[in-house]
């Protein structure tokens, strides 16, 4: 009977070593899923309409330009390149899978993205974030999404 009571108790204890120390795991789990994702202001930002619209008049503008016409589009290239930071800002693109998972394209550069549009005469990407420099004046990546 001894030896009952003395199993009994260290089964027991077994017991609730096992459930306390799991519970301490998932409490220490459970604090990192629950801590806030801090996105700064300068970080992606939705885009404002002007500047949005703008931007997709270029680039259905480089999707229509005439293929010979290169002074034209060296000099539409530059006014582009005034809104970015630099010619090499990267543009990513948004993809969605069927559960509704964004997921990126491997990224270019404005400037391979804007020879895309003029060498397949296609604009079919959307705006849909942008990230800003410090000043919020020039654009230093650029999210785009199929139409």
């Amino acid at each position: 009977m001894n030896l009952f009571k003395y199993r009994t108790g260290v089964y027991i204890l077994v017991l609730l070593l096992t459930f306390s120390c799991k519970t301490s795991q998932t409490a220490k789990s459970d604090e990192v899923d629950e801590e806030p994702q801090i996105i700064r202001s300068s970080d992606i930002i939705l885009v404002d309409k002007e500047l949005k619209d703008t931007l997709e008049g270029y680039f259905r503008l480089f999707s229509k330009m005439d293929l010979n016409d290169t002074g034209n589009r060296d000099a539409k290239m530059e006014e582009v390149f005034e809104y970015f930071s630099s010619p090499d800002t990267p543009v990513f693109f948004a993809l969605y899978n069927n559960k509704g998972e964004k997921y990126y394209d491997k990224p270019v550069t404005i400037s391979n993205y804007l020879y895309y549009l003029y060498d397949t005469r296609q604009a079919p990407h959307v705006i849909q974030a942008v990230k800003l420099d410090e000043s919020q004046k020039k654009i230093t990546q650029i999210e785009l999404a199929i139409k």
